[in-house]
């Protein structure tokens, strides 16, 4: 099997996307580490709604963005496969 530029490009773009995801994922997740690290130093009151807004946002922006990428590059690696054995088995 021979695969050609362009397929060498999609399969690139799909490489990026997911380690973008990867990325975002662990940056978010590293994030809630470290507000969970400092809970115990949070004094009771309206500081507390703050701390619990932040960890709540934090994991849902990595919930959200970090599945968005994932999904996208499961999509495209099956669509490039399904393309590249498509091309294969037309020249057969």
């Amino acid at each position: 099997m021979v695969v050609g530029f362009r397929d060498a490009a999609k399969f690139t773009g799909i490489f990026i996307i997911s380690c973008c995801a990867v990325f975002v994922c662990t940056l978010f997740l590293n994030f809630n580490m470290d507000m969970a690290g400092i809970r115990d130093e949070i004094t009771p009151g309206a500081v507390t709604v703050f701390y619990e807004a932040q960890v709540s946002s934090g994991k849902m922006i990595s919930c959200v963005s970090g599945g968005c990428l994932l999904l996208t590059s499961v999509i495209m690696l099956f669509e490039g496969v399904k393309n590249s054995v498509s091309m294969e088995n037309k020249f057969s």
